[in-house]
């Protein structure tokens, strides 16, 4: 089996990557949510309707992506807003929330071994650790998100380099497939310009079923199993979902077009770890160009102040800043080996384990409360991560126990 590779690229391909990467920063350090209140409201700090900065993912005056995670980038979850002194019930909460990541886990552990069982704990982890790290910079006066995110990917390039020296025969497809994710957030952030954020996550949150589809379409028959986790992971995603769904016809085709793009850059990553290419080189591929890619948009918006003011930051935000770098290039890297271990769709279906995260964040540092709608979009993302992960176990069982077609045969075959 080849990996895929296209003919030569058109000069204004290139171009053309370049204006719609500008449109959008890296979706898995910096996109910005709209998550645990007013005070996490990543890369722009600002609720809806409120003019961004310019800064922003998406430009100024608009929402930015409200999602974390590459291969599963769909809307974080918004708790609602309770009183303080809720520690004992938050204690209990955060207690019940990581049971329930355990047993979603387990599957991995029990079937796949130690390696991906912690690759996925920690990519998990990385998601929510990147954020904060930003925030805080963006809290200490160090708004910046092209700078940070072009340092992001430097660090990647360079730590998975020296890890698995990348080779150049391997550019062309890796180009592509950055091209493909810059289009997947130019696709994203122009759809937040005709719809609001709240319709966006929920069309987002479909990234597991357009992964499922796009798999389907190329090699794969359907399974019961698989398929009801992902409809319940999709499901449980949009119930976790707050604000105003606004229907725009033009925002609904530009989204769908970002799930596809997401889609299809999961599944054609994974044709190249499966062929000929190791989690490190396409790591430092991806980030090599994803780095030139930020470093037009970088200069452009934000010149060369970032670095001038990085010599008067207090040592705690440089502390921040570097922290944020290595973990980000762990982020990036663990990605990789997750999609290796676990395949397009059930990476995108485990990376919505990051709301749970979310929600005990919230509910440890900002004291909110987990309504009832919330604790069943929960269950049904376990219960979906659960299915999806034992696809195989569920079809030997109901084989053993629901087809019959073997007993009838052999009936017939002993009747006179």
């Amino acid at each position: 089996m080849r990996a895929p590779v296209f003919g030569p690229m058109p000069v204004w391909w290139a171009v053309a990557s370049l204006c719609v990467a500008a449109l959008g920063a890296e979706a898995r350090a910096l996109d910005a949510t709209r998550t645990l209140g007013q005070q996490w409201a990543f890369m722009a700090g600002a609720d809806e309707g409120v003019p961004l900065n310019c800064g922003s993912a998406a430009g100024c005056g608009v929402a930015p992506e409200p999602r974390g995670g590459d291969a599963a980038q769909v809307g974080l979850l918004q708790v609602a807003a309770g009183g303080p002194g809720e520690g004992a019930s938050g204690t209990y909460v955060v207690g019940v929330l990581l049971g329930l990541m355990l047993v979603a886990l387990l599957p991995i552990l029990y079937y796949q071994g130690l390696s991906p069982f912690l690759a996925v704990v920690s990519y998990v982890g990385c998601l929510c650790m990147v954020k904060i790290c930003v925030k805080d910079l963006f809290m200490n006066g160090y708004e910046y998100p092209y700078t940070v995110t072009m340092l992001h990917m430097l660090f990647t390039s360079i730590f998975a380099s020296m890890i698995d020296p990348p080779s150049l025969s391997e550019g062309r497809s890796t180009f592509m497939l950055s091209l493909v994710k810059a289009a997947s957030l130019g696709m994203n952030n122009m759809a937040l310009v005709f719809g609001s954020a709240a319709f966006v996550s929920i069309i987002g949150s479909c990234t597991p079923a357009t992964t499922y589809f796009v798999e389907l379409v190329r090699h794969r028959s359907p399974t019961f199993a698989r398929s009801l986790g992902v409809a319940t992971v999709c499901g449980g995603t949009m119930l976790c979902v707050h604000g105003d769904p606004t229907f725009s016809a033009l925002s609904l085709v530009l989204a769908v077009g970002a799930c596809f793009s997401r889609s299809l850059k999961a599944v054609w990553s994974h044709d190249l770890l499966s062929v000929n290419m190791s989690a490190y080189r396409l790591a430092a591929w991806s980030s090599i160009w994803s780095c030139a890619f930020m470093l037009v948009p970088a200069l452009i918006m934000e010149g060369v102040e970032p670095y001038r003011k990085f010599t008067t930051l207090s040592p705690h935000a440089k502390m921040v800043l570097v922290a944020s770098c290595l973990i980000a290039t762990w982020l990036n890297i663990v990605m990789c080996f997750c999609l290796k271990y676990l395949g397009p769709v059930q990476q995108n279906v485990f990376g919505q384990l990051e709301l749970l995260a979310v929600i005990m964040l919230a509910t440890v540092l900002l004291h909110e409360v987990v309504t009832v709608i919330e604790w069943v979009g929960v269950l049904l993302i376990i219960a979906g991560c659960l299915f999806t992960k034992l696809d195989d176990q569920i079809h030997k069982l109901k084989k053993r126990f629901f087809d019959t077609s073997g007993s009838k045969d052999e009936t017939q075959k002993l009747m006179p």
